[in-house]
């Protein structure tokens, strides 16, 4: 029985030495040819992934229009996008001498958009909205309107415009946005003949 138990001893180990002289003999190398290769895995900083930013594109309508004086106009920010809208902080300049902002409320695209921000600044000409819904959504619509009432003017005609100004954003799920704008609202004021 000894002799039996002597004879699997020097078995075992011939195997485990046979593994190690393999282990050795073949793998060793190609860790040691992989060292240097992980080792600058290792000390890369993170670069995050080279991928297109979302795009989302935002424009005024109607993109011209012809009001008079004392009247009042509605003008809506349309959204297009493939991807999934969260949110949209829509700023707006104006001519606070020719135009009173008098209204901003969620348009149609969202099913339950909710109110974030909501300045309407009638001394500076700009205004400030953010809304954002649980639901996000893809496609085209109507994010929001606003209403202006046009300021009793001198002149019988002029030109005012609405624009984007360039804190206007807005976010996808998950990912970087790119917002395009397709121009300015240009809307010309005539005055009533009296």
């Amino acid at each position: 029985m000894r002799e039996k138990s002597k004879l699997l001893i020097l078995a075992f180990l011939g195997i485990v030495i046979s593994l190690s002289l393999f282990y050795l003999g073949l793998v060793s190398p190609i860790t040691q040819s992989l060292k240097p290769r992980l080792k600058e895995i290792a000390t890369k900083p993170l670069q995050p992934h080279p991928s297109q930013k979302a795009e989302v594109k935002l424009s005024l309508s109607p993109q011209e229009v012809t009001v008079y004086s004392g009247e009042t106009v509605e003008v809506r920010v349309l959204v297009e996008t493939k991807e999934k809208l969260i949110a949209t902080d829509i700023e707006l300049a104006f001519d606070p001498e020719v135009l009173i902002a008098k209204e901003a409320k969620p348009g149609i695209f969202w099913l339950e958009p909710k109110e974030l921000t909501k300045v309407l600044d009638n001394s500076k000409g700009e205004i400030f909205y953010g809304i954002a819904s649980v639901e996000p959504k893809s496609g085209q619509g109507i994010a929001a309107s606003f209403k202006f009432a046009v300021k009793e003017i001198s002149p019988t005609s002029l030109t005012t415009t609405i624009s984007f100004k360039s804190g206007t954003q807005a976010s996808v799920v998950g990912e970087e946005t790119e917002v395009k704008f397709s121009g300015d609202g240009k809307y010309v004021i005539l005055k009533p003949n009296e």
